[in-house]
């Protein structure tokens, strides 16, 4: 089980597309769109890794949860 403290740490921001000077404007224009769908493939990227993480740690919260109950109802059986 990964700890919660590497599980938490924020992720470093992918770099912002630079404009590149040309004398081409569509040129310029196709390489912010490229630039710009990098930056959003590799935000989708880290979104998709986040919702992982999170799906992990609910499946962890879960597994925690129903041990704690079976401890309760072991506890309550044996006063009981």
């Amino acid at each position: 089980m990964k700890s919660v403290t590497k599980l938490g740490r924020a992720m470093p921001a992918p770099p912002v597309p630079q404009l590149l000077p040309s004398t081409d404007p569509n040129g310029a224009a196709d390489a912010l769109k490229r630039k710009c769908r990098e930056s959003l493939d590799s935000h989708a990227a880290q979104i998709a890794q986040i919702a992982d993480k999170q799906s992990l740690i609910l499946q962890e919260l879960q597994h925690l949860t129903a041990l704690a109950e079976r401890v309760l109802r072991a506890k309550a059986a044996r006063s009981g």
